[in-house]
């Protein structure tokens, strides 16, 4: 991974890290997806992402 994604990976992550408490189960559930599976998740389509 390049410096620059990098850096927006540990932001992205950092703020659903922040954030978590505060989110609903499905917004959880999604989170934890995306913390797991960037590399993925990062081609997905908001739709893809909602059948997690």
């Amino acid at each position: 991974m390049n410096p620059e994604k990098e850096k927006n990976h540990i932001d992205l992550t950092s703020r659903i890290k922040d954030n978590f408490k505060e989110f609903s189960e499905g917004q959880k559930l999604i989170a934890t997806y995306l913390l797991k599976h960037f590399d993925k998740a990062a081609f997905f389509t908001a739709a893809n992402l909602g059948k997690v």
